[in-house]
């Protein structure tokens, strides 16, 4: 059952590892590029994939920024404490 692409699971990887060494402006940036790529080559799907992604990176910035200003300690997402309360690591 492959759902992912090995090449669209890297792709994920390299986020994820861009995003949590601090380049959050710049990965934001290069998935714009992307949408609006293939958007202009009228692959829709694919730039709803990179849009769906966005929006995600930004509410988890958006709650950073909010947990930042009122002094509490950043946590992890729950999906991840979830997954490590079940013994599945993160």
């Amino acid at each position: 059952m492959n759902l992912v692409s090995p090449e669209d699971y890297g792709a994920d990887v390299a986020h994820a590892e861009r995003f949590l060494i601090g380049e959050q402006q710049e990965l934001m940036s290069d998935l714009q590029s992307r949408m609006m790529a293939h958007a202009e080559a009228l692959e829709f799907e694919k730039a709803a994939e990179i849009r769906n992604q966005i929006g995600a990176l930004s509410r988890v910035l958006h709650q950073q920024a909010v947990e930042d200003n009122t002094g509490v300690a950043p946590r992890m997402p729950t999906s991840w404490r979830s997954r490590s309360k079940a013994g599945v690591p993160a």
